[in-house]
């Protein structure tokens, strides 16, 4: 970042007859960036639902740095991002921090840390739930401390839109089907991300229903759990999509009926820590153990060269 310097001249006269009563000095707003509709800080922490209303659809609302508590309700096309210093969203364990809502909606949120959100009884997402949405961004940040113990995802539940997050950590959560990340319906794109640190018995991430998750340069390890699951059912086949990815504790569950056709998976240029793993899901759907075969293939699992 440049950071550009100026010299500051004052020109101070008639020190000697300042008046005994000076005019109290003005509170300075905060410093409003070029790109910024309008800047808050902790201060508006309060207001923040009614200020984000305010923006105009396309607008872009910067934090400074400091903490804020309001659980956000995006129903608009927005752009929320941290400015000066270190911006902390905290839903306090008490809610879920971010609910996107609306499926003609571009929502991008930048150099934030979203933390300690708690998903409700119907399965949301304890730091972003995505109910609906056109397209959702996430860059450089942080989503810790998440938890979503009914039914979702700890950090993350993506039912509907395009998802992407760039240079983003996910540390911390827990979730009862997902211990980060939950993905019912939607496409998510992961590039350059760490899911790492997470904890519960649940697999790291979930791919069910409709769902299609493709990773570039990630890592999603040391969980405690599977990295990857991917369900489905007879009708809805999930996909999987991964390179140059690290995948471990074990890398994949595959669950899939015995009917044609499975949920597809392509790995390329990746470290798996283990050969896919072997269960049964409760559900009437069995987990295949796969064997790599002699040309270092999996059978039924296509995945290019390594």
């Amino acid at each position: 970042m440049t950071v550009h310097r100026a010299s500051l001249l004052l020109l101070l006269a008639g020190l000697g007859c300042a008046s005994a009563n000076p005019k109290p000095i003005a509170k300075e707003p905060p410093m409003q960036p070029s790109d910024c509709t309008r800047t808050v800080s902790p201060a508006d922490d309060d207001q923040l639902k009614t200020i984000i209303k305010a923006i105009p659809s396309g607008g872009v609302l910067c934090l400074s740095a400091g903490v804020y508590n309001s659980a956000l309700w995006i129903d608009r096309s927005i752009t929320i991002k941290g400015v000066g210093g270190d911006v902390v969203l905290d839903g306090k364990h008490e809610r879920t921090v971010i609910k996107v809502v609306r499926d003609h909606v571009d929502f991008v949120l930048e150099h934030v840390t979203v933390r300690n959100g708690a998903g409700s009884a119907m399965g949301d997402g304890g730091n972003l739930s995505i109910d609906d949405s056109h397209t959702v961004t996430l860059r450089d940040v942080v989503l810790d401390g998440g938890q979503s113990d009914a039914n979702g995802g700890g950090a993350i539940y993506l039912h509907g839109g395009q998802v992407l997050l760039e240079r983003c950590r996910l540390r911390g959560n827990r979730g009862a089907r997902a211990q980060a990340i939950l993905i019912d319906n939607g496409s998510l794109t992961l590039r350059d991300c760490l899911v790492v640190g997470n904890v519960g018995p649940a697999p790291a991430v979930l791919l069910d229903q409709v769902s299609r998750l493709a990773l570039e340069r990630c890592t999603i390890a040391a969980n405690g759990s599977a990295a990857i699951r991917i369900g489905g059912n007879i009708d809805f086949r999930p996909h999987l999509e991964a390179d140059a990815c690290i995948l471990g504790d074990p890398p994949l569950i595959i669950a899939a009926p015995d009917s044609e056709p499975r949920p597809s998976a392509v790995i390329r240029n990746s470290a798996l820590s283990a050969a896919i793993s072997r269960e049964f899901d409760g559900g009437g759907n069995s987990i295949r153990a796969i064997e790599v075969d002699e040309n270092g293939r999996l059978p039924g699992l296509p995945v290019g060269p390594r």
